[in-house]
């Protein structure tokens, strides 16, 4: 059933009522076709389809357009594009199996809209121009999403719920976000964001195998994944200044890792479970670096090149290794091990930087080197048969060692 307001040529009107007697033959009950074309702004078309194998091509041609298109059943396909569409309004809403869609829209200050519910079902989102919405729902098995908007201060918004799901942003332009939740096993998300003060948040919950991506290049960034389950993976990389990245897992075999290229960066990793993996790189002034994981076997590594930059790793488990290596002037590390055959490798090269490490559990290791002048090293150990090995290169370095248990070994090693 198609619904159409706004005055439309002889030819058109002509082509869109033999299309209608076509459609309520017997002979195609099983296999419907809509084409439709609206040239001129302020044009509404409604679109109902009921039925299998059903397809439908519409087209708009100016501002402040708004269609609708509904399909029921599967194997349906619905395609849009609304060109010089500014302030045009898209919604497909399918539900069956096999679905596809596809809007295109070429303005500014649009919406897009498309609901899937079914097995395997496609959709894809193309905007082009700035203060446009994007919106993505699908709920079934083996569903994928694209989504790509050029402009700026664009929305995307993507939700995915069921098993095998794909979700696919990409934004380019400034003051973007975009927003990605999945529900189930062995789904994948990724979002890229080419610009500044963009924001993307990927969440990830109830299953296993999940993958999460984010990319951002530009300034001001904000990038957040969040996974619950097992065999997480979230890559988070930055390229500017003023970015921050944030990763939290739970579950056991998840791995984290954020690049970071630029000034004032902050990343912040959270893990829950076993055998995590925690890796950060940053270059720049003034970054920041906090780990945290709370189970066995995790490593968390945290490599910072520049001035004043920050790092913490906590681990509270068994068999868990941190690793710090700074390289700047007025840098802090700090590592807090608790469990059994922990270790701890840090390594700064300058002058002013301050060291930490506290262990506390059964064959724990401490590796502390520092270079320059004026560094202050503290380690605590306690426990049974632990292990420090301290090297201080330079002048005017303070060192406070303090272990507590049997069998401990200390190798300290001072130079100027």
């Amino acid at each position: 059933m198609i619904r159409f307001s706004r005055p439309f040529n002889l030819s058109l009107e002509t082509s869109l009522f033999a299309l209608l007697l076509a459609s309520a033959g017997p002979a195609l009950a099983q296999d419907n076709s809509v084409s439709l074309t609206q040239i001129g702004s302020s044009s509404s078309a409604v679109i109902d389809q009921a039925g299998d194998s059903n397809t439908v091509d519409a087209f708009q041609h100016a501002s402040n357009n708004d269609l609708t298109v509904s399909q029921e059943g599967s194997s349906n396909a619905a395609s849009a594009t609304q060109i010089f569409a500014g302030g045009s309004v898209a919604d497909i809403a399918q539900t069956g199996d096999d679905n596809s869609a596809a809007l295109v829209q070429a303005g500014g200050q649009n919406d897009a809209e498309i609901d899937q519910y079914g097995d395997s079902n496609d959709a894809a989102v193309y905007q082009l121009g700035s203060n446009n919405t994007a919106r993505t729902s699908q709920y079934g098995d083996n569903n994928r999403a694209l989504t790509y908007q050029a402009g700026a201060l664009n929305d995307a918004d993507t939700t995915q719920w069921g098993d095998d799901n794909t979700a696919s942003t990409e934004q380019t332009g400034d003051g973007n976000t975009a927003d990605t939740f999945q529900w189930g096993a062995d789904n994948d998300s990724r979002i890229v964001q080419n610009g500044d003060n963009n924001s993307a948040v990927s969440v990830q919950a109830f299953g296993t195998g999940n993958s999460a991506d984010i990319e951002q290049l530009g300034n001001s960034n904000s990038a957040e994944a969040a996974q619950y389950g097992s065999n997480h993976s979230a890559a988070l990389s930055q390229n500017g200044s003023g970015n921050s990245a944030e990763s939290v897992q739970s579950g056991s075999g998840s791995s984290n890792t954020v690049y970071q290229y630029g000034s004032l960066n902050v990343a912040s990793a959270t893990q829950l479970g076993n055998s995590n993996t925690a890796h950060s790189v940053q270059s720049g002034i003034y970054n920041h670096v906090d780990v945290e994981q709370d189970g066995s076997n995790n490593i968390a590594f945290s490599h910072q090149v520049g001035a004043a930059n920050s790092a913490a790793v906590r681990q509270e488990g068994n068999n868990n290794v941190g690793l710090v290596t700074q390289n700047g002037l007025g840098q802090a590390a700090a590592i807090d091990q608790e469990g059994t055959a922990n270790g701890a490798f840090v390594s700064q090269a300058g002058s002013g930087n301050v060291m930490g490490i506290h262990q506390e559990g059964i064959v724990n290791s401490a590796n502390g080197s520092q270079s320059g002048s004026g560094n202050i090293l503290a380690v605590n150990q306690e426990g049974i048969a632990n292990s420090l090995n301290a090297s201080q290169t330079g002048s005017g370095h303070h060192l406070g060692i303090s272990q507590h248990g049997v069998g401990s070994q200390l190798d300290i090693h001072q130079s100027n």
